[in-house]
């Protein structure tokens, strides 16, 4: 869980400003909260592709749906969210790996000494031995966690960037909202 903080006063302002009733505010802020999803989604698929030497549609693949969760009534208040990320280690073998004298060799310039390439039910998968015998196995994996969330920190959320975008969003909806009176 990525923690998320929005100005909780700039909030409170457009939420005066435009006379919006709490049902229409809560409403104007989840349709904020899923199109910020849908924006962080983009953003993170893009950048991280580009920070890890990952394709972009290997990352789509094994990045799950964003969910921005909050509270609504205490929105306001404390204006902070939760962003959770699925970012569970990649299979070396999504990577597109190729045998090599010494291992397997994939995209992004990774290399795995002593592994090797074998077809587990039609499908490659790259293993190495733990020890001298034969068995164990150990299927090679490429973590995502730390890289990723460094970069998502640090990049993507509590960014002037993405603040100025959700205020627009909300904004946005906050005044559809008001003046369909709905």
């Amino acid at each position: 869980m990525i923690d998320v903080d929005i100005r909780a006063e700039g909030m409170q302002t457009l939420i005066r400003e435009l006379r919006a009733t709490e049902s229409q505010a809560e409403r104007a802020l989840r349709s904020t909260m899923s199109k910020m999803a849908a924006w962080l989604r983009v953003r993170s698929v893009k950048g991280l592709s580009g920070h890890l030497k990952i394709q972009q549609k290997v990352l789509r693949r094994r990045l799950r749906t964003y969910r921005m969760q909050s509270s609504l009534g205490s929105a306001w208040r404390t204006g902070n969210m939760k962003v959770w990320y699925g970012l569970n280690p990649i299979p070396f073998a999504d990577l597109h790996p190729k045998q090599t004298a010494t291992g397997v060799r994939a995209d992004g310039g990774r290399e795995v000494k002593g592994a090797f390439i074998a077809r587990v039910r039609g499908r490659p998968r790259v293993f190495k031995r733990t020890g001298t015998a034969r068995l164990p196995l150990v299927e090679e994996k490429v973590p995502l966690y730390d890289p990723a969330i460094v970069y998502i920190e640090d990049v993507l959320i509590g960014t002037a960037l993405f603040d100025a975008h959700f205020m627009t969003l909300f904004e946005h909806e906050l005044t559809w909202r008001t003046s369909t009176r709905t």
